[in-house]
């Protein structure tokens, strides 16, 4: 599965796989799906990803479709609720 994060570095938008290459305590690790970008790597808190992979999973059920802007939308939002 593929979700869109910010990279970290200068905000922008990129493909990530949700599949984390590496946990450490509550945090996961995430590479860049996209091509030529594989070296990139992202740390999000797990409870974040899952939630994000939760969402997805639920509007693909209902047959909605996900934009990757609305997937980083939420991202940002759980990430700014978790930090308030």
């Amino acid at each position: 599965m593929i979700i869109y994060l910010n990279d970290g570095y200068q905000g922008d938008r990129v493909a990530m796989h949700a599949e984390p290459i590496r946990i450490d305590g509550d945090m996961a690790l995430l590479r860049c799906a996209e091509p030529d970008k594989s070296f990139l790597v992202r740390w999000i808190q797990t409870s974040q990803l899952e939630s994000l992979v939760g969402s997805m999973q639920d509007r693909l059920q209902r047959h909605q479709p996900v934009s990757g802007m609305e997937l980083a939308e939420l991202v940002e939002r759980e990430i700014a609720d978790a930090h308030a």
